[in-house]
């Protein structure tokens, strides 16, 4: 079935209040406030929207189903169309440095120093790009060693723990990639997220896995004699934890098992529980002489290993309500609808995304909601722009990353509300389009983070950031990465 067939069913069949719903509503009124003269049932770009739901294919389904010789089932594996798949490009590789950068061995060689003094809770503070899972793949490896050695036990066991599946694949890759050149002894990396299953090996191991699959295998007894053989347990993107994973570190903690978090941001509304965690006990950057560097930012785009930022502000005159708590700002449902269906915001965002798309540009957007990407998506489809959204339920979504990052893509520009904001590494992006409000500064740093690669980590040495104002500013990037200092006194 073709896109235009399904939209026949939508308009003979589906009324037209549950197909808003089906397609989503902010998407539906923000296309229909686009070009109020629009055919809504007429335009094939609607289907974007509906081949991405398997779940709106089943509501399709519900209304048609006395016309259609198909199960549901049938009808759902028949007509979802699926993405084209771009022949496989060769993807831009960064071959492992033989030794780590000056400042960042100087982070490696005190966080160990602190492991061997005894130290159980460390906090490693580093800039986005300035090399965290880098640093801290070769303290991990080094703390193995030595505790291989130390240990009448050769089956040493490591945990690596993150927020999600991207963040455990980059963790994979460089971990890999770090044994191949540097591990003395044979370790295994061992995959715990998604479907991937708790094996004990009885050899020196690192398992990667999510807090949240995390929190369900220390409830198994098999699992928890693993205990006795941990040494070290990495934490990373350490300022997202909240309540619950407080639980899944602290049985490690009982167990006098040193924690290492890492984060580019060591704050947010829980900054005084997250440094008292941590006992306040922060490695950051310093030069030489082992001091901070006042201005950590400026010494590593002087460096080449962050970018220096072409900063373009555009300004909506689109009057937002907001109350400031602390470092958060707080907005109603009703704020983000009204930037998602205006029509002269929609306009200046959709000429800025076409614009860099016209200079064959890599662009990542952060839109206002997952509706919003879906609209944009669609407008850009319908001027033959090439986009792809990515969101929480969006399957393969390495594939289409894979396709963006590779040298000889057309796909051009990605689409994303919130998931992106941390594991999201392509040396090769170029704008950064911020066209949603941030309620956090710490996210807001996150999502800068994701364009900030310099020269000397493969990157480029002028990245664009636009930002669509409205009234949220956070300041810049050397004061929000100091924002949280005083915490840690």
């Amino acid at each position: 079935m073709m896109n235009n067939e399904i939209l026949n069913l939508l308009e003979n069949r589906v009324p037209r209040s549950v197909t808003r719903t089906l397609v989503g509503k902010q998407f539906f009124d923000a296309l229909v406030s686009y070009n109020e003269a629009l055919d809504i049932y007429s335009v094939e770009v609607l289907a974007v929207k509906i081949r991405m739901s398997k779940s709106a294919l089943k509501d399709v389904f519900k209304y048609s189903c006395s016309d259609l010789r198909l199960s549901e089932k049938q009808f759902v594996s028949q007509y979802y169309l699926q993405e084209a798949i771009e022949p496989q490009v060769e993807l831009a590789t960064v071959s492992l440095s033989r030794r780590l950068h000056d400042f960042q061995y100087r982070s490696y060689r005190t966080v160990l120093q602190k492991l061997l003094n005894g130290e159980k809770k460390i906090l490693l503070h580093l800039p986005t790009g300035a090399g965290k899972t880098r640093t801290a793949s070769e303290i991990l490896l080094a703390w193995l060693a030595y505790r291989r050695v130390s240990s009448v036990d050769d089956g040493r066991e490591m945990f690596w723990i993150a927020q999600s599946a991207e963040l455990c694949q980059q963790a994979h890759n460089t971990l890999l990639e770090t044994i191949n050149v540097r591990s003395p002894i044979e370790t295994e990396i061992i995959p715990l997220w998604g479907d991937n299953e708790y094996t004990q090996t009885g050899k020196s191991c690192i398992y990667i896995v999510t807090v949240q699959k995390l929190a369900n295998l220390i409830k198994e007894d098999e699992f928890r004699t693993i205990l006795s053989r941990t040494d070290l347990v990495i934490f990373d993107e350490a300022h997202f934890v909240g309540e619950k994973w407080y639980d899944v570190l602290n049985w490690f903690v009982n167990a006098m098992i040193p924690i290492l978090g890492l984060t580019a941001t060591p704050g947010g509304d829980d900054v005084g529980q997250l440094s008292t965690f941590y006992s306040h006990n922060k490695v950051t950057l310093v030069d030489d002489n082992y001091q901070p560097y006042e201005n950590p930012i400026d010494f590593l785009r002087g460096k080449g290993y962050l970018a220096e930022l072409e900063v373009v502000d555009i300004e909506t005159n689109l009057e937002i309500d907001l109350e400031k708590n602390q470092q958060e700002f707080k907005m109603a449902t009703t704020t983000i609808k009204k930037m998602v269906i205006d029509p002269e915001r929609n306009r200046l965002l959709i000429n800025a995304i076409q614009s860099e798309l016209e200079q064959n540009r890599k662009v990542l957007v952060f839109a206002c909601s997952v509706d919003h990407c879906y609209f944009l998506q669609s407008i850009l489809d319908s001027e033959d722009y090439n986009s792809a959204v990515i969101e929480g339920n969006t399957e393969n979504r390495s594939r289409v990353i894979d396709r963006f990052k590779s040298k000889g893509s057309q796909l051009n520009c990605i689409l994303n509300f919130n998931v992106l904001t941390a594991g999201f590494d392509a040396p090769n992006l170029d704008t950064l389009i911020v066209a949603r409000p941030v309620s956090s500064v710490v996210q807001y740093s996150q999502m800068i983070g994701r364009v900030l690669r310099g020269p000397s980590n493969g990157g480029n040495r002028v990245n664009k950031l636009i930002t669509l104002k409205d009234n949220v500013q956070h300041g810049d990037y050397n004061e929000m990465l100091n924002l949280f200092n005083e915490y840690y006194l």
